[in-house]
């Protein structure tokens, strides 16, 4: 599949002229100057001056897009067009992207901050529907705003979950559910793969010049390459470029064919193809593709397994919050007690397949994901779980 090709699979959308919601919302916004602060402290901490003082200029300064953001997430079916062949065009319109789900995301916190708390969870509900209209995107870019919505709920349970209505923890709980699925990962993997099959075609302008960048770095001299040393590089790749392209399309096959299996059974299919290709590494062009095939799929499928969990994490959070609206401020014993009447089903861990950790504390209680890897066992290159606790 070429990238043309590729553009025809994509989900066109809508037709041009019903598309304008999201298109018109993501040219009004306005780049705020300062630095943008991480929310990295304590969900339970508040807001540093600075942060505040930032999210509120950033609100400020859009009125108008943030208009436009809420309309669009009325609009049930929208796309961003986007032409992958573009280059930096399409890294451009990636940032756009960062920048739009972090304006909301301020919108949000600017809210929480006022104790507006169905404007801050109206500014969710907007960005989970920005979410959703990536959803047949083949790159991950709805994570980046998955993991905004678990930083604010977060945020908003922690220092408000005692103010919070019925009507607003079921809100809270809708926005963070997201069925749980690997197709976004078999997605992006398909359109790598299609990415690298439009760099075979035109090897000479994509490969190759890699090759002679490559090259120069290493001599480290940062002079240009010689005529004669460009022509030795062209002839050693042209003569090895048909095996090495069956090659990585072998490998990305299984590798896609792994990432269509849960993140916990799908790793280990994904290691016994990395250990393969590490001892089939041959040519420098070939390492280069190993290192595409060996490294991007596992980070690909860890960072969505791990944004699932965090969105499980803060799901169940907001089920118990409606557990202890409704039973006079006692806590459930376990999870279980939240079927049928807060949740249909306990979600389980999309890192390891089994059970999220429910443990009362004496001021509350903590949820979390196992930091387990696939085979039960702590290991280094284990994903990272995560744990929200609520003090009451």
């Amino acid at each position: 599949m070429s990238l043309p090709e590729l553009e025809e699979w994509i989900d066109p959308g809508p037709p041009k002229e019903e598309n304008a919601a999201w298109t018109n919302a993501f040219a009004a916004v306005v780049r705020v100057r300062g630095k943008i602060p991480i929310l990295r402290q304590s969900p339970c901490a508040p807001l540093s001056a600075d942060q505040l003082q930032y999210f509120q200029s950033s609100v400020a300064s859009n009125g108008v897009a943030l208009k436009r953001l809420h309309e669009a997430g009325n609009v049930s079916r929208s796309r961003y067009p986007r032409n992958r062949a573009s280059g930096d065009k399409a890294a451009e319109f990636d940032i756009g992207i960062s920048e739009t789900a972090l304006l909301l995301e301020a919108e949000a916190m600017v809210n929480a901050e006022a104790r507006q708390l169905d404007a801050a969870i109206r500014s969710l509900e907007t960005l989970g529907a920005m979410a959703r209209s990536f959803e047949s995107e083949p790159e991950l870019m709805r994570t980046a705003a998955l993991d905004l919505i678990c930083e604010s709920i977060e945020r908003i349970l922690c220092q408000n979950h005692l103010n919070l209505s019925e009507q607003q923890l079921t809100r809270l709980r809708n926005i963070s559910h997201v069925d749980q699925t690997t197709e976004p990962v078999t997605r992006a993997l398909v359109a790598t793969r299609c990415r690298v099959i439009y760099d075979f075609q035109h090897w000479r302008d994509q490969i190759l010049r890699a090759l002679v960048l490559d090259e120069m770095v290493k001599s480290d001299s940062g002079e240009r390459l010689s005529a004669k040393r460009i022509a030795e590089i062209t002839g050693t790749f042209a003569a090895q470029k048909d095996e090495d392209f069956a090659f990585y399309l072998d490998a990305m096959d299984e590798l896609i064919a792994a990432s269509k299996l849960p993140y916990w059974l799908g790793r280990q299919a994904s290691d016994n193809v990395n250990r393969r290709l590490k001892e089939q590494a041959g040519p420098a062009p070939r390492k280069r593709l190993i290192y595409s095939a060996e490294c991007l799929p596992d980070e690909l499928s860890k960072e969505f397994a791990q944004t699932m969990a965090h969105l499980r994490i803060v799901e169940t959070a907001s089920a118990v919050e409606l557990y202890r609206l409704a039973h006079n401020g006692k806590l459930p014993d376990d999870l279980d007690e939240l079927v049928p009447a807060q949740m249909h089903a306990v979600p389980t861990d999309p890192l390891t397949g089994q059970g999220l950790r429910f443990i009362k504390v004496a001021n509350g209680y903590s949820i979390s994901s196992s930091a387990e890897n696939g085979t039960g066992k702590p290991g280094n290159d284990s994903p990272h779980g995560a744990t929200l606790t609520i003090n009451r």
